[in-house]
């Protein structure tokens, strides 16, 4: 809808609406969030519907840190083969995020979904777990300067390619970058 949402109306225990800033809202017959847990408990619901495990978690982050993805996706012009649907990819010499070294990411295909890419075609996505002051550090540098920032999110992008490249050379050459996206 392109509309921020401000609340999720909830109608005798269930999920009915959701209201946007603007004042307008949407009804049906549910309401799937696509947003984080926090987001959804504590700000759309405001706080009316407690769950335990998430009041601990989001109560004590110094022990339960809060995390969210820095995520690339990629248009591969072969299928992914060999590789497992998920794979831990280590990265030799650290990947830089804005001043944090990463020693490792997520890579996921989608070769089990039919129509997710062209025939004789594959996507990637490179993911890489990011923590609050990744977060600030990325927030500051898209609010302070958004072309540094889209700089910095492709950089990044680019350098989780070659590494992608280096493990699975039967990639080599044929892997592009579709999408860069952070949490900002």
């Amino acid at each position: 809808t392109n509309h921020e949402a401000s609340r999720i109306v909830v109608e005798n225990g269930r999920a009915v609406a959701v209201e946007f800033k603007d004042g307008s809202s949407v009804s049906g017959d549910w309401v799937v969030p696509a947003c984080d847990t926090h987001e959804v408990l504590y700000r759309l619901l405001d706080g009316q519907f407690s769950v335990p495990y998430f009041d601990t978690r989001y109560g004590d982050t110094q022990r339960n840190r809060i995390y969210t993805t820095f995520n690339c996706y990629y248009g591969v012009e072969c299928k992914a083969g060999d590789l497992m649907p998920q794979v831990t990819m280590a990265i030799e010499g650290g990947l830089d995020l804005l001043g944090t070294a990463k020693t490792e990411f997520l890579v996921k295909h989608f070769d089990y979904e039919e129509g997710f890419a062209p025939q004789g075609h594959s996507v990637l996505q490179g993911m890489v777990a990011l923590y609050e002051d990744d977060y600030d550090r990325w927030t500051q540098l898209y609010r302070s300067d958004r072309k540094g920032y889209t700089a910095a999110k492709r950089a990044v992008g680019e350098r989780m390619k070659e590494h992608i490249e280096a493990r699975f050379p039967g990639m080599k050459g044929k892997v592009r970058l579709i999408d860069v996206a952070t949490p900002v």
